[in-house]
């Protein structure tokens, strides 16, 4: 995965929505979470569960 430079992480936080962004993106995670526990098909699961990582990983969990 991309690393972002400092001087792009900066510019990112500066932006006046980027908490915002941020909080909309770590709620997304728990609900894909919690909608993966009850899926009962194990290859929907699975893709369900990589979702939940990206969106992890987007929101710097």
């Amino acid at each position: 995965m991309a690393r972002f430079g400092r001087s792009s992480l900066e510019f990112l936080r500066s932006i006046p929505f980027w908490d915002k962004a941020l909080d909309a993106e770590r709620q997304a995670g728990a609900i894909v979470s919690g909608y993966a526990a009850t899926v009962s098909n194990p290859l929907l699961q699975s893709a369900i569960a990589l979702c939940t990582l990206l969106l992890q990983l987007f929101s710097g969990k």
